[in-house]
């Protein structure tokens, strides 16, 4: 910022008066051609009076013109008069030229004391006029030196002066010098309004020099706050009023300040271009003057801003020796910073650090926040440069983030913070970088301004946490660090990361307990001896021992404190541990297991002293996570197996494995195979054994429900109380017992197949509820009221003839419809006998798997092709492996080892009624018959009694009874 613009005052005097207008009116050259031409008259006596008038008006003439040696030299000449005369008129005037001139030279403390002398004399003198120009001094001192506080309270003295003496012109330079004190001191608010109220006096008294000052000081603000709509507009207002009063200085500030606009849009060429012009205007204006190291420092901006280090060294030096010259502290501060950067990027750290100090102490001494924030920016860019410790780089951008939230500059703010999110995120400072990334945002997550390259930095900062929550970074990632290892490793591998993890000596992963058994066997350990994991397995497993807990945590922090561990511990090594974490393990069902950790006196985490409460805990936790992976494997095993099992199930069940070579079967499963996918219930007919579970199988693994469940039940294997509960599930509360939900077997099969095996024994009741199922794709569980939607293809199958069962009443005629809209019969074996070699070789190959190979001679091959077979398929599958089993494996098989059944009905044929034996009364061949019957009647029944009976045409109780008396099993 620049300094407080001069307002001389004219000596009050008689003498010289017309030199005194001409510096009043700036008109410099004219000025000094006059005194010159008076030179030699006013100083014909160096101590009178008139000698003392000239030297005031050289030294102003020189002050002016920023020549202030020369000024304190003629100052102090013209005192050194007026105090010999004994004039006091001009004292005050005097004194008040020599503090601003010592001020020119930066010395402030000659500077107050002088401008204090004049303020006192103005006021003995009663000159109120003075006193309001000594108050702006005295403030202009005080901003110099950084004491914005004493240079607000001498403008506010002054203020009220001037408003007491209803001078609007002084009134409206004040309000211009209180807010260029306010911007400077970081109160761009009260800056704003003190700029604005002396920019309406200024015009309304038609004053547009101060006008064109205070509009170029407003457009400086706008553009510090990056509001440049406002910052344009104000500074070509002000470009109007300027030229409109004739300025060339402010005309030069002007140029300046469109650059700094320029510059923060990062328009670097167009910034080049307005502080060109205005170093060609300060250069016309004197030699060596503040607009030239102002303009000099701006086009240094721009060059490092392009990159151009070279250039931008040179411009800056240049301008340094200007600032340095003139005693511009604040420029020399600035341009001290800009001199530093540029050091540090052509690798001159040590010359840059140098600079950096320099830099801060002239801008500590002047006190302007913005720019001690753009130092602090400056610092972090060259800590980062030179690669000084990370941390005085992050320090740095976070002094300029306070400084600039200070301030208000909300969009320097957001760009300095974005910076130091980035730099924390570049270190791998993650948590940090989204610690000040969570500041820095609005409480509603929002933000003004904020680019697309800050959101982007923002996202991939998430993306990064991401990356280290899912790395070994995570401290707490436990469940998932040991186990990439292979399957057969994975207690190892987390042994192994327990043991590193926490800095042991010695970790042991011991079975304490195996199917109730105990056990003590050492799972895995790592940094331990065979010999001691075996050692501490035998202790925690020793019944007798009450140290070594395995059924809580124990946390020995210093095993000497345990004298029966410690005991235990020296008998098996030589080093005893100093402390000993034990945490018992669940390792599934029906075992247990113990987590045995310690540390030596030289383990890293030890240092001696034991492990920490902190370390119990996460042995505690890790625990739990080696408990839950056990378990979790061995889950991961069950469903490989079940998905194994399906998969093995499907390739069984396909239609490829149903082996026939009967044309008619063909036929038949080339119409089953046309509606596989289609959701139509299907009916199969067909003999008990002929395959029809098999083909119920092959359209449900061939159809798009294989991944879901294919359900079996047989309606005659459950008696009805409940049949209906299994098959519609029951609401709890429904009846005694029933303590629990319990889905049915439809919902089970919710999305698959429902294979309903003996629909004719289903009970009439049950016929009517599956009936309502069928209709609506809805069930309701036993005792609920709220219907479920199940989506399930019925598959059914009977043995019996269901239009027989429909004429007398013992099946539903709408379920009958429902249930058969395709509807297929299997033949039985006996008229597919063409098959019957190709079963016995399909037999005979899974058994030979099982280790059983045999193979059947001709001659009991057509034995067995000529049977009729009355239990089909089922029954020849029994006879094929019980006959192998009973016979050694790799022997040839022949009639003779075949059941007696084969031969019985040729026997019978060719036994006459008169062959019977003697004592063969009827009661002993009625009772033959009937067994020859019963045992007919469960083989067609597959054992079972109820259908038996059925077939036989008597009561199960009845069968059971002849079943006993003839010695018969279901087998």
């Amino acid at each position: 910022m620049k300094p407080l613009p001069h307002h001389p005052v004219a000596p009050s005097g008689p003498p010289l008066q017309q030199i005194q207008s001409l510096l009043n009116d700036k008109k410099w050259t004219e000025a000094a051609a006059q005194l010159a031409d008076a030179q030699a008259q006013a100083m014909s006596d160096p101590l009178s009076s008139t000698a003392g008038e000239w030297c005031l008006l050289k030294a102003r003439l020189d002050l002016a013109q920023s020549d202030h040696r020369s000024a304190v030299d003629w100052a102090r000449r013209a005192l050194a008069a007026f105090e010999r005369s004994a004039v006091d008129d001009f004292l005050g005037d005097t004194h008040s030229a020599l503090g601003l001139s010592y001020l020119g030279l930066g010395d402030t403390k000659n500077a107050l004391i002088h401008v204090r002398d004049a303020l006192a004399i103005y006021r003995r003198v009663g000159d109120t006029a003075g006193v309001i120009r000594a108050h702006n001094d005295m403030a202009r001192v005080y901003f110099v030196r950084g004491e914005h506080g004493n240079a607000v309270e001498h403008l506010d003295d002054a203020l009220q002066l001037a408003r007491a003496q209803r001078d609007t012109d002084r009134e409206a330079m004040l309000l211009g010098n209180l807010g260029r004190v306010h911007l400077l001191q970081g109160r761009w608010d009260d800056a704003q309004t003190a700029l604005t109220q002396a920019h309406a006096r200024a015009v309304a008294i038609q004053n547009w020099t101060s006008a064109g000052r205070n509009l170029l000081s407003l457009g400086y603000l706008a553009t510090l706050r990056h509001e440049f709509r406002e910052a344009v507009s104000r500074l070509d207002a002000a470009l109007t009023a300027i030229e409109k009063a004739g300025l060339v200085r402010e005309k030069a500030i002007y140029f300046e300040y469109s650059g700094w606009c320029e510059f923060e849009q990062h328009h670097w060429i167009a910034a080049k271009e307005a502080f060109r012009r205005a170093l060609e205007l300060g250069r016309r204006i004197g030699a060596a003057n503040d607009l030239i190291s102002q303009a000099l420092r701006g086009l240094a901006e721009c060059e490092a801003a392009l990159g151009d280090w070279t250039e931008a060294r040179r411009l800056a030096q240049e301008g340094l020796e200007v600032a340095i010259q003139i005693g511009e502290r604040a420029e020399a501060g600035s341009l001290y910073r800009i001199l530093a950067r540029g050091l540090a990027h052509q690798r001159e750290s040590a010359e840059a650090l140098a600079c950096l100090e320099k830099s801060g102490e002239c801008l500590q001494a002047v006190g302007d926040p913005y720019e001690l924030a753009r130092l602090a920016e400056a610092r972090a860019d060259v800590l980062d440069t030179i690669g000084a410790p990370e941390r005085g780089m992050l320090a740095a951008l976070d002094e300029a983030a306070t400084l600039y939230a200070r301030l208000g500059a909300r969009d320097q703010l957001s760009q300095v913070q974005m910076l130091a999110i980035a730099q924390r995120r570049a270190r791998g400072l993650i948590a940090e970088a989204l610690t000040y990334a969570r500041r820095a945002m609005t409480d509603d997550g929002s933000r003004a301004g904020i680019s697309l390259d800050d959101k982007q930095l923002l996202s991939d900062l998430s993306d990064e946490c991401v990356a280290r929550a899912t790395s070994s970074a995570n401290e707490f990632r436990l469940a998932a660090m040991p186990w990439s290892a292979a399957d057969g490793d994975e207690l190892q591998a987390a042994i192994e990361f327990c043991r590193s993890r926490l800095g042991a000596s010695h970790v042991i992963l011991i079975e304490v307990t195996s199917g109730g058994q105990r056990s003590g066997r050492v799972l895995a350990s790592s940094g331990t001896p065979d010999d001691f994991a075996n050692a501490i397995a035998a202790l925690a497993t020793n019944p007798y021992q009450h140290d070594v807990r395995t059924d809580r945590p124990h946390y020995f922090w210093m095993t000497a404190l345990a004298p029966q561990l410690y005991a235990h511990l020296a008998a098996v090594t030589d080093v005893v541990p100093v402390s000993v974490i034990t945490v018992p393990v669940d390792l599934g069902p029906q075992s247990t297991g113990l987590l045995y950790v310690d540390a030596l006196p030289d383990a890293p985490r030890a240092n001696g002293a034991g492990f920490e409460p902190r370390d119990l805990d996460f042995v505690v936790a890790y625990a739990e996570v080696v408990a839950w992976r056990s378990t979790r494997l061995r889950s991961e095993g069950l469903l490989r197996d079940v998905q194994r099992l399906r998969n093995q199930l499907g390739r069984e069940c396909e239609f490829p494995n149903i082996i026939t070579q009967n044309a008619e079967f063909h036929d038949t499963l080339s119409r089953v195979r046309l509606i596989v996918d289609s959701d139509v219930s299907v009916l199969l007919n067909g003999e008990t054994g002929t395959g029809k579970d098999l083909l119920a199988r092959a359209i449900h693994y061939s159809s798009r429900r294989r991944d879901k469940r294919f359900v079996s039940v047989n309606c005659a294997a459950l008696p009805e109380t409940l049949l209906e509960s299994e098959l519609f599930g029951v609401k709890r509360g429904a009846f005694t017992g029933a303590d629990r939900d319990k889905p049915g077997l439809f919902e089970e099969a919710d999305g698959g197949t429902f294979f309903l095996d003996e629909i004719g024994e289903m009970p009439l009741s049950i016929q009517a509820k599956l009936l309502r199922f069928l209709e609506s794709k809805e069930l309701t569980r036993l005792g609920d009221t709220k219907p479920r939607r199940i989506d399930v293809r019925v598959i059914s199958a009977t043995n019996r003839d269901l239009t027989s069962e429909m004429e007398r009443g013992a099946f539903r005629r709408d379920l009958f419809y429902r249930l058969t809209p395709v509807a297929f019969t299997l033949p039985p074996l006996r008229e597919r006998r063409e098959d019957i070699p190709l079963l016995i070789d399909h037999f005979l190959a899974e058994l030979g798997a099982e280790g059983r190979a045999v193979r059947f001679s001709v001659e009991a091959v057509r034995v067995l092709s000529a049977y009729d077979w009355p239990g089909n398929i089922r029954e020849l599958e029994n006879e094929i492996r019980k006959t192998v089993l009973l016979t050694e494996p790799g022997a040839t098989i022949g009639p003779e080892r075949l059941s007696r059944k084969f031969f019985a009905a040729a026997a019978a044929e060719e036994t006459p009624a008169a062959a019977m034996p003697d004592r063969f009364s009827l009661y002993d061949h009625i009772a033959q018959i009937e067994r020859r019957y019963i045992v007919q009647a469960l083989n067609e029944a597959g054992g079972i009694k109820k259908h038996a009976a059925a077939r036989l045409g008597i009561p199960e109780s009845t069968l059971r009874l002849k079943m006993k008396q003839y010695s018969l099993d279901s087998d």
